[in-house]
C-alpha cells in the first residue's frame, strides 16, 4: 500500500496477493470448492481545484482456482470515478461513474459469463452543523445490467436521507 500527496494531487497504489486453502463460493448453497490465489493491483488519482474535486481509480484482479474453473462474482477489472462540486459553504453536487468488467457466475454447477456494465449516479447534499440532507438518483440512465445471475438489479432509483449528527 502506497499513498503519495503532491500539492493538490493524491496518488495511491495497492498490490495484493492472497492464497486460500478452502475457498467458499455460493452455488445454490455455500460450497467449499478449492484452493485459490487472487492477485492484483489497485491504483488511482484524486485532485482538488478550487471548489471541484475529482478522482478515478481502477483495480485489476487475476484469480486462479486449483479446480481450473473461473472464480465467481469477482470482476477482473473495475473503474470508479467521481466529480464533486462544492457550492457555497453548505451545498455540494456529486456525480459517480462505475464500470465493472466481465465476471462469472455459477448456477447448478454451470459457469456463465456476465457482460461488463457501467452505472452513473448523481447526488446533492446540504450539510450544516448537526444536520445533513442528501438526495440523488442512482443508475440515471436506467441501465439493465446483470450483477449476479438470477437476481434483480437496481434500476433507476431516487433516494433521500436526513442525518442528525450528535
Amino acid at each position: 500500500n502506497y499513498n503519495y500527496k503532491l500539492q493538490k494531487f493524491k496518488f495511491y497504489i495497492n498490490l495484493f496477493y492472497n492464497e486460500y486453502e478452502d475457498l467458499i463460493e455460493y452455488d445454490q448453497g455455500y460450497k467449499n470448492i478449492s484452493q485459490a490465489i487472487f492477485q492484483g493491483t489497485e491504483f488511482g488519482i484524486e485532485q482538488s481545484v478550487n471548489d471541484i474535486k475529482y478522482g478515478i481509480g481502477t483495480s485489476m484482479i487475476h484469480s486462479q482456482l486449483s479446480s481450473g474453473k473461473e472464480a465467481t462474482k469477482r470482476p477482473n477489472f473495475t473503474v470508479n470515478s467521481f466529480l464533486l462540486y462544492s457550492l457555497k459553504d453548505f451545498h455540494s453536487l456529486r456525480g459517480d461513474w462505475k464500470w465493472q468488467g466481465r465476471r462469472f457466475e455459477r448456477i447448478n454447477g454451470v459457469t456463465k459469463r456476465l457482460e461488463p456494465y457501467d452505472v452513473f449516479d448523481i447526488s446533492y447534499q446540504f450539510k450544516k452543523e448537526d444536520v445533513a440532507f442528501s438526495a440523488g438518483v442512482k443508475n440515471i440512465f436506467d441501465r439493465d445490467y446483470e450483477y449476479s445471475k438470477g437476481y434483480a438489479v437496481l434500476r433507476r432509483a431516487l433516494e433521500a436521507k436526513i442525518r442528525f449528527i450528535y
